[in-house]
């Protein structure tokens, strides 16, 4: 005789439905066919024990599905067609697919159909589980802190296997691009700065810096001290905290900024520039990379890629606008030509030569 510990809700949760409906013909079969005893050692009512027998008769002990006979609201297959033509070729969410079918099909479907759309089509949102490295990352208070005020500082590599296609790896080597993408970006605004080089030197993150710092001089804006963070790096001029303080007292302070390095091992803590890099491997990269066959036109394309992104390009923090709409919506009276920043190849202006090369690390800790 089978002792049964657990309801038939609870089996059904655990085991699945065949199985659950198996263990109750089992216990109706103990208990002489009893159907309201065998309701009360299983804790269901007898319409559930009277179900299983008919299901049985059938053959299949599974659910049958839950879907209606008629679904006269559901949404045209051409629709759903477009909209997984769309989420294919962009890999956006349900909320820019909704703008953007809205803009290239004039077609309007609320976010929430968008969204059952994919569910029904079991189209996966994400290709893998974020990873949250750390449940208090550094704040920053939004209702106080001003454009222009706090920067993230960051170096990207987008020569990636991880990020590029096979072919568009072996593109980039055979064209002899450079590699190395260089990123400022102001928290508040999203606003960013770009550039590229061929090495990670201290010579071009010094011309960067410079280059950043003029150019927001030139435009009236940050007049004062301005706080720019980063990991650690001889290129962000962090290698070790001797030369941190050295490059702060000789450098930095010259050029009114306040470094902060954030912590070992820790990049959510640069989170806005981090983030800001996956936008540009799947809206810049991976798109238009093909395309470039020079140097020049690396830049070219880039100077449009900063304009598009600074100008134009929504973002969802900022109430759905573009970093320069939120600040003429805040009264700067900024001109476009503020959202291309003069981009260049660094190794161009700056030339170091490099007698050692010193790994990607910080050394000491600075938290």
């Amino acid at each position: 005789m089978v002792t049964i510990t657990k309801s038939y809700q609870k089996l059904k949760c655990d085991y699945g439905s065949v199985l659950a409906r198996e263990i109750l013909l089992t216990c109706y079969e103990q208990t002489g066919q009893n159907q309201s005893e065998t309701a009360r050692r299983m804790r269901c009512n007898r319409h559930t024990v009277t179900l299983a027998l008919s299901k049985q008769e059938k053959g299949d002990l599974k659910d049958m599905s839950h879907k209606p006979h008629s679904q006269p609201n559901q949404t045209d297959p051409k629709i759903e067609a477009k909209v997984l033509r769309w989420r294919e070729k962009t890999k956006r969410g349900k909320k820019r697919l909704h703008k953007i079918l809205l803009e290239e099909e004039k077609l309007f479907l609320s976010i929430s159909t968008i969204g059952k759309i994919l569910k029904r089509n079991k189209v996966k949102i994400r290709d893998k589980k974020r990873k949250h490295r750390s449940k208090n990352p550094p704040a920053y208070d939004f209702s106080t802190l001003l454009p222009f005020e706090k920067f993230q500082y960051d170096t990207k590599d987008y020569l990636d296997k991880q990020a590029l296609k096979q072919e568009l790896y072996d593109y980039v080597l055979r064209c002899g691009l450079p590699q190395y993408q260089w990123t400022m970006i102001d928290v508040k605004s999203r606003t960013r700065f770009l550039a590229w080089s061929y090495q990670l030197t201290r010579g071009n993150g010094m011309a960067f810096e410079l280059m950043v710092r003029a150019w927001l001089s030139m435009h009236g804006l940050a007049l004062g001290k301005i706080e720019v963070q980063s990991d650690g790096g001889t290129e962000v001029g962090a290698m070790r905290r001797s030369m941190f303080e050295r490059n702060q007292n000789r450098w930095w302070d010259g050029l009114g900024m306040n470094r902060k390095v954030i912590r070992k091992g820790h990049p959510e803590d640069d989170s806005f520039v981090e983030r800001s890099h996956l936008t540009d491997d799947e809206e810049f990269y991976l798109p238009f990379l093909g395309q470039v066959k020079t140097p020049q036109q690396l830049i070219s394309r880039g100077v449009w890629w900063e304009d598009y992104y600074n100008r134009l390009r929504e973002h969802s923090s900022l109430g759905d606008l573009s970093p320069y709409q939120y600040l003429k919506s805040k009264g700067y009276a900024l001109p476009e030509s503020f959202c291309r920043f003069p981009s260049l190849i660094l190794d161009t202006i700056c030339v170091e030569p490099e007698i050692v090369e010193w790994p990607k690390v910080v050394q000491d800790q600075f938290d």
